[in-house]
Parts: structure tokens; sequence; C-alpha cells
């Protein structure tokens, strides 16, 4: 098995721990990939960058 057999969850909100840096920002975009339609990132500085704040517009406008 590896990581592409894995399918999100059918439950309603995919939430990630760690927010929009590293990890966790890779786990968002794995989700969005594989269909999860409503995400609950929680980030500990929040959208901080100008960077971070065009990943999170990208993700609204999916």
């Amino acid at each position: 098995m590896s990581i592409s057999d894995i399918k999100a969850a059918s439950r309603p909100i995919e939430a990630v721990i760690g927010g929009f840096d590293g990890i966790g920002r890779a786990v968002i975009e794995w989700l969005v990939k594989d269909g999860a339609k409503q995400i609950l990132s929680v980030s500990r500085s929040g959208v901080t960058s100008h960077e971070t704040r065009e990943f999170v517009i990208r993700g609204i406008e999916q």
C-alpha cells in the first residue's frame, strides 16, 4: 500500500492540525486532490505571508 492508495474519508469536514507550512500544507493539497470539499485547518500563526494567503485563496476558488 502506498500513499496514493489512501483515500480521504467520506466525512463532511477534514481537519488538518498544523496549518499552512510543511506537512500541513502537503496534507491539505493531498486532500484537495483526493476530492475533499471541506477542510478545517488549525494554525498557530495563521495566514502571515503573501504565499500562504495565495494558497488559501486558490483553495477557496477550487
